[in-house]
């Protein structure tokens, strides 16, 4: 089995709609189908729209992981990402 993995570093806590974010986001449009995406959020805890909309968007097609060092944050942008909208973080 031959596969792609693309790592994604949104480490950096952004300022809401960044575009520097986007621009790292949209490197999922190139990634060939079953490759696997890791998005490093380090300590960041806040989930932007434009993170959950891509990363759904992209999650049928993509084996995408999300890293990160507070496992509650991790699960915000779990939650996020599955459903496809930031107001998803309870």
């Amino acid at each position: 089995m031959i596969r792609g993995e693309v790592y994604i570093d949104l480490t950096l806590e952004p300022d809401t709609g960044s575009s520097q974010e986007r621009r790292k986001l949209q490197v999922l449009q190139g990634c060939p189908d079953g490759a696997v995406v890791v998005v490093d959020i380090g300590r960041r805890n806040f989930v932007t729209h434009d993170a959950a909309t891509w990363l759904h968007e992209h999650a049928g097609r993509l084996a995408i992981t999300i890293r990160g060092t507070d496992p509650q944050a991790v699960a915000h942008f779990v939650s996020a990402a599955r459903a496809g909208d930031w107001t998803a973080v309870a």
